[in-house]
């Protein structure tokens, strides 16, 4: 079995069990990222979520930025699990959106090792805001949803063995200075479900 973990600080997952030939010797992977969806939160409609009558329209602002880089993110890091291999291109990615490139990339080496991919990734449901400081930090949960997530080890399908299934992701997202926004920390709460939450 495996969890998809980010870092110390920073879980994004879904537990995989990746099951052998002849039954009894299914195989413990090492830890790496779920940040592999093809699908971002879905557009706004034309009625505002509750959680905007808590914040002014300057920190809505400021998490719309925020949460428009994520999805950059979320997007690229789909691609790099999808095709599970570790290239010069892929390792970019994780340096230039994140602070925690080096488990990132070490997480992507140990998949493609092992030939892991994410041949279906988790559905990302809805985001909302949970703090926002000034212009330049944001912390926000996302609603994932791994029901339909699916992956391979060097061919062979993976059972998910995440407890909820559709569960919250909590991000941390910072601007520092003369920088664009850099995510340094993802965690999943495997705890409750998070689809009528918001």
């Amino acid at each position: 079995m495996v969890k998809y973990t980010l870092i110390a600080a920073a879980t994004v997952a879904a537990a995989v069990t990746f099951g052998g030939c002849g039954g009894g010797n299914d195989q413990t992977l090492p830890p790496t990222t779920t940040t592999s969806a093809a699908t971002s939160p879905s557009a706004p409609t034309s009625t505002p979520p509750a959680w905007q009558s808590k914040y002014t329209p300057a920190q809505i602002k400021t998490y719309n930025a925020a949460l428009k880089r994520w999805n950059e993110y979320w997007t690229k890091s789909n691609q790099i699990y999808a095709e599970g291999v570790d290239t010069p291109g892929a390792e970019q990615v994780f340096k230039d959106y994140t602070a925690i490139s080096p488990s990132l990339i070490n997480k992507l080496k140990t998949y493609y090792q092992q030939g892991i991919r994410i041949t279906t990734p988790p559905n990302a449901l809805w985001t909302r805001p949970l703090a926002i400081r000034g212009a330049t930090y944001v912390k926000f949960e996302q609603c994932t949803d791994y029901s339909g997530e699916k992956a391979v080890q060097n061919g062979k399908p993976a059972k998910l063995a995440v407890k909820h299934k559709v569960t919250p992701v909590t991000v941390e997202i910072e601007k520092p200075a003369g920088h664009d926004w850099t995510i340094f920390s993802m965690t999943v709460k495997d705890q409750k479900s998070c689809a009528r939450q918001q």
